[in-house]
């Protein structure tokens, strides 16, 4: 190209440009606020041994329950026996909830973590806090599915194992 000077002369080609990133981890300080004000949005982004990560599960586990009616009364309550995610009361019932937050597959649930030593623990516990009134332990699992899907499993009434 001749007449213009090396500084005006247009680059032979331009660097490529990288495609944007879909998946890229957020900064630190947004995570944290995703996982207090949208726990459905941090669990895709949050690794299973985040702490953060459990705390979503139980924010979205109290959040369905209290849209069902249920009264929430406390969240990680500790007791001699035991640390209660959520106390609610359901009609008049004490509910002590243990929630499980995991990826979920054909194997595998987050519920199959739970077992029956913690539901004896937690029976003793909601029945001391209960104190004669009726009371029971519930667990719910927070599913993240293949896909980014967010699935809620409640089972009612669990009992341990009589050995």
């Amino acid at each position: 190209m001749r007449g213009f000077p090396d500084a005006l002369r247009p680059p032979a080609a331009l660097p490529a440009t990288p495609p944007p990133a879909r998946n890229r981890p957020c900064p630190p300080f947004l995570t944290r606020l995703l996982a207090l004000l949208s726990p459905t949005l941090a669990l895709p982004r949050l690794a299973p041994g985040d702490p953060r990560f459990a705390r979503a599960g139980e924010r979205l586990a109290a959040r369905h329950l209290r849209r069902l009616g249920w009264r929430l009364l406390g969240t990680r309550v500790r007791t001699a026996w035991a640390e209660i995610d959520l106390l609610l009361e359901d009609h008049g019932t004490l509910v002590a909830v243990e929630v499980k937050t995991g990826r979920s597959g054909p194997r595998f649930q987050p519920g199959m973590r739970l077992g029956p030593v913690t539901v004896a623990r937690l029976e003793r516990a909601v029945r001391t806090l209960a104190r004669g009134a009726p009371a029971r332990v519930d667990l719910v699992e927070v599913r993240l599915e293949t896909g980014g899907r967010i699935a809620l499993v409640r089972r009612a009434d669990l009992r341990a194992r009589e050995e």
